[in-house]
């Protein structure tokens, strides 16, 4: 008998004498976006692989509390803590997904971004003029990203809220509000992402021969 061993994926034949068979591992790549997601799959297919490996975790059930409250010191943190950290970031991709959704994802984005947001309460404020106007509540550092979503609540009030754009630069995908007449910029800014990508545009289309 032989001790060759074997497995069968999606009707494909694996085994130790026959042909590799490679996995791109995506992991948590995808920061939670079904967009980036395809786009990541799409990608690895154009390099030839046969299957992709994707994570989705809850940071919240894998640390302990411990973990999230211990101090996080680090140039590109986003709190002062690793849990506000992780917080924010989850803040960051679920207005990502939420601005850049398609109308069949709206309705999960919408879910996302009411779960995230919830960590970043407002409350109402009033002035002697009459004028109700919302704030974040202040409990630590990074209460102040819920000035991201009073404004957003804002913008969404006075019909402005699809100017809120995704900057279409793999290297950026920063938000921003597109102030041009049309409403159809792509990038944040054109001298810099804008020119990146028509720069490589255009060295593809020379290797191709276009």
């Amino acid at each position: 008998m032989s001790d060759e061993r074997w497995l069968t994926i999606d009707g494909v034949e694996i085994h130790d004498g026959g042909a590799c068979y490679v996995i791109a591992e995506i992991g948590n790549n995808h920061q939670g976006s079904l967009e980036q997601a395809k786009q990541l799959v799409d990608a690895a297919k154009d390099c030839g692989v046969d299957a992709v490996k994707l994570q989705k975790r809850a940071n919240r059930a894998l640390y302990t509390r411990e973990f999230f409250d211990q101090p996080y010191d680090n140039e590109f943190s986003f709190g002062r803590t690793y849990g506000e950290h992780r917080e924010a970031l989850e803040l960051r991709t679920a207005l990502r997904q939420f601005l850049s959704s398609s109308p069949t994802q709206q309705s999960v984005a919408a879910i996302e971004l009411e779960r995230t947001a919830a960590r970043f309460p407002l409350s109402v404020t009033a002035s002697r003029k009459r004028s109700l106007d919302l704030r974040p509540v202040v409990r630590r550092a990074s209460s102040g990203l819920g000035g991201v979503l009073a404004e957003l609540v804002r913008l969404s009030d006075s019909g402005r809220l699809e100017r809120m754009k995704i900057c279409s630069s793999d290297e950026c995908h920063w938000v921003f509000y597109d102030r041009s007449k049309p409403g159809n910029r792509r990038w944040c800014s054109s001298d810099r992402c804008g020119n990146r990508e028509k720069t490589r545009a255009y060295r593809d289309r020379q290797r191709r021969g276009d």
